[in-house]
Protein backbone atom coordinates (compact mmCIF):
# COMPACT_ATOMS: atom_id res chain seq x y z
CA UNK A 1 0.00 0.00 0.00
CA UNK A 2 2.93 2.23 -0.77
CA UNK A 3 0.89 4.80 -2.72
CA UNK A 4 -1.36 5.52 0.25
CA UNK A 5 1.58 5.65 2.64
CA UNK A 6 3.48 8.00 0.33
CA UNK A 7 0.52 10.36 0.15
CA UNK A 8 0.13 10.21 3.93
CA UNK A 9 3.79 11.10 4.51
CA UNK A 10 3.63 13.84 1.88
CA UNK A 11 0.56 15.40 3.50
CA UNK A 12 1.87 15.17 7.10
CA UNK A 13 5.70 15.27 6.99
CA UNK A 14 5.91 17.07 10.33
CA UNK A 15 4.45 14.05 12.16
CA UNK A 16 7.19 11.59 11.15
CA UNK A 17 4.58 8.84 10.87
CA UNK A 18 5.35 5.15 11.03
CA UNK A 19 2.87 2.93 9.20
CA UNK A 20 2.56 -0.81 9.80
CA UNK A 21 0.11 -2.88 7.78
CA UNK A 22 -0.71 -5.84 10.04
CA UNK A 23 -3.59 -7.12 7.91
CA UNK A 24 -3.65 -10.06 5.54
CA UNK A 25 -6.13 -10.57 2.74
CA UNK A 26 -9.18 -12.46 4.06
CA UNK A 27 -8.83 -11.23 7.65
CA UNK A 28 -12.06 -11.00 9.60
CA UNK A 29 -12.76 -9.48 13.01
CA UNK A 30 -12.40 -12.84 14.78
CA UNK A 31 -10.68 -14.92 12.10
CA UNK A 32 -7.12 -14.02 11.22
CA UNK A 33 -5.37 -17.21 10.18
CA UNK A 34 -1.65 -17.11 10.82
CA UNK A 35 1.12 -19.66 11.22
CA UNK A 36 1.52 -21.22 14.65
CA UNK A 37 3.59 -18.98 16.89
CA UNK A 38 2.96 -15.89 14.75
CA UNK A 39 1.36 -13.97 17.61
CA UNK A 40 -2.04 -12.37 17.93
CA UNK A 41 -3.03 -8.89 16.75
CA UNK A 42 -2.66 -7.37 20.23
CA UNK A 43 0.93 -8.60 20.46
CA UNK A 44 1.77 -7.01 17.12
CA UNK A 45 0.01 -3.75 17.95
CA UNK A 46 1.91 -3.60 21.26
CA UNK A 47 5.22 -4.35 19.53
CA UNK A 48 4.44 -1.57 17.03
CA UNK A 49 3.39 0.80 19.84
CA UNK A 50 0.25 1.66 17.90
CA UNK A 51 -1.29 5.07 18.53
CA UNK A 52 -3.89 4.75 15.78
CA UNK A 53 -5.58 1.60 14.51
CA UNK A 54 -7.28 1.77 11.12
CA UNK A 55 -9.43 -1.34 10.72
CA UNK A 56 -10.77 -2.65 7.43
CA UNK A 57 -13.38 -5.31 8.14
CA UNK A 58 -16.68 -6.41 6.65
CA UNK A 59 -15.84 -7.67 3.19
CA UNK A 60 -15.26 -11.34 3.97
CA UNK A 61 -17.91 -11.31 6.66
CA UNK A 62 -20.45 -10.02 4.10
CA UNK A 63 -20.42 -13.36 2.29
CA UNK A 64 -22.54 -14.69 5.19
CA UNK A 65 -25.29 -12.33 3.98
CA UNK A 66 -28.05 -11.00 6.22
CA UNK A 67 -27.88 -14.17 8.32
CA UNK A 68 -24.34 -13.30 9.45
CA UNK A 69 -24.96 -9.64 10.20
CA UNK A 70 -25.83 -10.04 13.90
CA UNK A 71 -22.68 -12.08 14.50
CA UNK A 72 -20.54 -9.53 12.65
CA UNK A 73 -22.00 -6.69 14.70
CA UNK A 74 -21.42 -8.54 17.98
CA UNK A 75 -17.84 -9.42 17.00
CA UNK A 76 -17.03 -5.88 15.85
CA UNK A 77 -18.65 -4.38 18.94
CA UNK A 78 -16.53 -6.62 21.19
CA UNK A 79 -13.39 -5.84 19.18
CA UNK A 80 -14.01 -2.09 19.44
CA UNK A 81 -14.67 -2.32 23.17
CA UNK A 82 -11.43 -4.23 23.77
CA UNK A 83 -9.30 -2.15 21.40
CA UNK A 84 -10.48 1.13 22.88
CA UNK A 85 -9.36 -0.12 26.33
CA UNK A 86 -5.95 -1.32 25.13
CA UNK A 87 -2.69 0.51 25.78
CA UNK A 88 -0.42 -0.53 22.94
CA UNK A 89 1.92 2.46 23.09
CA UNK A 90 2.23 2.73 26.89
CA UNK A 91 0.53 6.15 26.83
CA UNK A 92 -3.16 5.21 26.67
CA UNK A 93 -5.83 3.89 24.37
CA UNK A 94 -5.35 4.15 20.61
CA UNK A 95 -7.51 6.17 18.32
CA UNK A 96 -9.53 3.90 16.07
CA UNK A 97 -10.97 4.37 12.61
CA UNK A 98 -13.16 1.90 10.75
CA UNK A 99 -13.08 1.73 6.96
CA UNK A 100 -15.88 0.02 5.06
CA UNK A 101 -15.27 -2.44 2.25
CA UNK A 102 -15.32 -1.17 -1.32
CA UNK A 103 -18.21 -2.06 -3.60
CA UNK A 104 -18.16 -5.12 -5.83
CA UNK A 105 -17.33 -3.95 -9.32
CA UNK A 106 -19.26 -5.44 -12.23
CA UNK A 107 -16.58 -6.33 -14.75
CA UNK A 108 -19.16 -7.42 -17.31
CA UNK A 109 -17.40 -10.73 -17.68
CA UNK A 110 -19.64 -13.77 -18.18
CA UNK A 111 -17.26 -15.82 -16.02
CA UNK A 112 -17.61 -13.51 -13.00
CA UNK A 113 -20.64 -12.46 -10.94
CA UNK A 114 -22.04 -8.99 -11.59
CA UNK A 115 -21.82 -8.17 -7.88
CA UNK A 116 -25.40 -7.00 -7.37
CA UNK A 117 -26.15 -9.58 -4.64
CA UNK A 118 -22.79 -8.99 -3.03
CA UNK A 119 -23.34 -5.22 -3.04
CA UNK A 120 -26.62 -5.64 -1.16
CA UNK A 121 -24.72 -7.52 1.53
CA UNK A 122 -21.80 -5.07 1.52
CA UNK A 123 -24.21 -2.20 2.05
CA UNK A 124 -25.70 -3.96 5.09
CA UNK A 125 -22.26 -4.52 6.60
CA UNK A 126 -21.18 -0.96 5.81
CA UNK A 127 -24.21 0.39 7.66
CA UNK A 128 -23.46 -1.91 10.61
CA UNK A 129 -19.94 -0.49 10.75
CA UNK A 130 -21.31 3.05 10.61
CA UNK A 131 -23.64 2.33 13.55
CA UNK A 132 -20.89 0.80 15.66
CA UNK A 133 -18.45 3.60 14.85
CA UNK A 134 -21.04 6.10 16.04
CA UNK A 135 -21.80 4.06 19.18
CA UNK A 136 -18.11 3.91 20.12
CA UNK A 137 -17.24 7.43 18.98
CA UNK A 138 -14.64 6.35 16.45
CA UNK A 139 -14.00 7.65 12.96
CA UNK A 140 -15.70 5.90 10.06
CA UNK A 141 -14.83 6.08 6.37
CA UNK A 142 -17.56 4.88 4.04
CA UNK A 143 -15.76 3.87 0.87
CA UNK A 144 -18.53 1.51 -0.23
CA UNK A 145 -20.94 4.17 -1.51
CA UNK A 146 -18.40 6.28 -3.43
CA UNK A 147 -16.86 3.21 -5.07
CA UNK A 148 -20.28 1.87 -6.02
CA UNK A 149 -20.97 5.19 -7.76
CA UNK A 150 -17.54 5.19 -9.40
CA UNK A 151 -17.89 1.63 -10.65
CA UNK A 152 -21.38 2.30 -12.03
CA UNK A 153 -19.96 5.12 -14.16
CA UNK A 154 -18.63 2.62 -16.69
CA UNK A 155 -15.32 4.42 -17.20
CA UNK A 156 -13.21 1.27 -17.15
CA UNK A 157 -12.32 -1.21 -14.46
CA UNK A 158 -10.72 -0.19 -11.20
CA UNK A 159 -10.26 -3.34 -9.13
CA UNK A 160 -7.73 -6.14 -9.34
CA UNK A 161 -10.46 -8.57 -10.33
CA UNK A 162 -10.04 -7.51 -13.95
CA UNK A 163 -6.54 -9.00 -13.86
CA UNK A 164 -8.08 -12.26 -12.71
CA UNK A 165 -10.55 -12.15 -15.59
CA UNK A 166 -7.71 -11.71 -18.09
CA UNK A 167 -5.83 -14.62 -16.52
CA UNK A 168 -8.91 -16.84 -16.85
CA UNK A 169 -9.08 -16.36 -20.63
Amino acid sequence: HNHWESLLHQRFPQHRLVVRNLAWAADEVVLRPRAEGFGDPDEHLTFSKADVVIAFFGFNESFAGPAGLASFKADLDAWLTATLKANYNGKGAPRVALVSPIAHENLRNPHLPDGSANNRNLELYTEAMRELASKHGVAFADVFHPTRTLFAGGRGSFTMADWLAVAMR
